[in-house]
Parts: structure tokens; sequence; C-alpha cells
């Protein structure tokens, strides 16, 4: 009987302590390049993960652009968003919205040379037709993405 009472007020004071995780575990990756005499104290870096998200959004604005019929044009559009890493490329989405404001105006002022293709998943894709492979299925995009009614 003791021991229960023992093991329910241990249980009890482990789950009323705050967390043990704080700032320093997490904090504090210092940059290891060689020779670094820039200011930044650490690597940590979102840009290109913010890039992508925008090129990702952008390419679902273009996609809902589709008609039904063969469009080389947006095809060349959504492919620079895809796979290219083009300079110029305009934010498509998001827009600025009410207090919400997209201060950038092009992909680029993020993050340069950013493409949504290399980060793909490689392997089999289980609710696709067949278990297809993002990079087998570029017949489908082609036929559905760039050519489909609003995209896929």
């Amino acid at each position: 009987m003791y021991l229960w009472g023992l093991c329910g007020a241990a249980c009890v004071l482990a789950l009323s302590m705050p967390a043990q995780a704080d700032g320093d575990v997490y904090a504090g990756f210092p940059v290891t390049v060689k020779g670094y005499s820039e200011s930044a104290k650490d690597s940590v870096s979102y840009k290109g993960q913010i890039a992508r998200h925008v090129l990702h959004d952008s390419l679902k604005k273009l996609a809902a652009k589709g008609n039904g019929k063969a469009n080389p044009g947006l095809k060349a559009q959504m492919m620079s968003y895809y796979t290219g890493k083009d300079a110029g490329r305009p934010i498509i989405a998001p827009v600025t919205k009410g207090p919400f404001v997209i201060a950038p105006t092009g992909v680029d002022d993020i993050s340069k040379k950013r493409e949504l293709a290399g980060k793909t998943y490689k392997g089999a894709i289980p609710g696709w037709p067949n278990n297809m492979t993002r990079p087998g299925s570029g017949d489908v995009l082609d036929r559905q993405g760039f050519g489909g009614r609003q995209g896929l």
C-alpha cells in the first residue's frame, strides 16, 4: 500500500512540473563555417521554407486557371514555379488582404533560386493510381494539371 502511495505521489509531482525544455535546450545552432566573419550568430533560417510555401500557393492559384484545354503558356508558367529557379517570378499567392500585408513582390525577394521539384517525395504515393511515384507522374500532371478544368 505504501508503494502505491509513493508511486502516485511521484506521478502527480512529475505531471505537475513545468516542461524541462527551455530556450537553452533548443537554441544555439552556431555557424560552423571556417573563416565566417559576418554578424549572424546562428545558422537558423526559414527563408527557403517560406519561399517554397509561396511557390506552392502560387502554383495552386495557377492550376485554378485551367479551362480543360491545352494551354502551353499556362504549362510553362506552372513549370517555372515547380521545377524552375528563374529569377523574376512574381508572388501570385498569397496576396495582401486587409491587415495581412505581403511585403515582398517576388519569390526571389524571399529566397533566391528556390523550386519545389527537388523537395517532392520520390517514393510511391498510395493515393495515386497504381501507386505512382512523383517522378513517374509527369504525364498525369500534363493531362490534368496543366490543361485540366480548374487544375487537379
